[in-house]
């Protein structure tokens, strides 16, 4: 069935919707009168299309194989676009679905934190956030504040316990504020994974994975599909369920 859709895709996708002869199919497709009539050979064997007194039309059969297929499809070319993200990531921790739904934002030599930008203006935008950080640079801490003063912002993150200890006086102030500010809560645990999960909830809820590797941040996977949002946050509570609360402002 594989080797046939992709043989015969174009001819198929034209009867999905219309019944259409053999000489418009000849005249659509602009191909030859015995490639048409081979391909429709072969679509009638696999019950992909039916005969419709002298026409032909895609049957359920061949509408799902058409879908099936161009599923398939979006997902190569996610893996082929976010190639530069995957091949950091444990793939056998990725959720398909989640690939395929998701926006990809990999970053410019040039300008490598353009590649956030998206991520932020959702942060500026939500009332809550929820989220790991195996790392944090000073945008974060601008960012967040920001948010705060622009409209107030719950935070609750878990952040690597060696991360935390790291933090210098001015880091450890900023995020103490962060946290105090929306009465959220800071957790550490181990974070052995080389992305950060976070779910920012406001109007619309848009959930990711920011991923890094050995030369900084290799870029983010963001989605505002519910089926994925719900991935990713299982995905946090999982990590939330590890980790050992050190700061509750209640």
């Amino acid at each position: 069935m594989d080797e046939l859709l992709a043989a015969r895709n174009a001819l198929l996708e034209a009867l999905l919707e219309t019944p259409r002869t053999k000489p418009e199919l000849v005249d659509e497709l602009s191909t030859s009168r015995s490639t048409i009539d081979r391909g429709i050979a072969s679509l009638l064997e696999t019950g992909c299309i039916e005969r419709r007194d002298s026409a032909y039309l895609a049957t359920e059969t061949g509408r799902l194989a058409c879908r099936a297929r161009q599923d398939y499809l979006a997902v190569l070319e996610q893996i082929e676009r976010g190639e530069p993200i995957l091949k950091e990531l444990p793939l056998e921790s990725i959720d398909l679905s989640f690939l395929r739904e998701a926006s990809i934002d990999v970053p410019s030599p040039q300008a490598p934190w353009t590649a956030l930008e998206t991520t932020m203006r959702y942060v500026h935008e939500s009332s809550a956030v929820y989220g790991t950080a195996p790392v944090v640079f000073d945008l974060y801490f601008d960012e967040f504040l920001e948010s705060i003063e622009n409209g107030g912002l719950c935070a609750e993150l878990v952040l690597d316990q060696t991360l935390l200890s790291s933090l210098d006086d001015d880091q450890h102030d900023r995020l103490r504020e962060i946290i105090d500010a929306g009465s959220g809560r800071l957790y550490t645990a181990a974070l052995e994974t080389p992305y950060a999960i976070w779910i920012a909830e406001g109007e619309t809820v848009v959930a990711g994975l920011t991923v890094y590797s050995e030369n900084g941040l290799a870029g983010v996977l963001r989605t505002d599909d519910p089926e994925s949002v719900a991935w990713v946050r299982e995905r946090y509570r999982e990590r939330r369920a590890e980790s050992e609360l050190v700061w509750d402002p209640d």
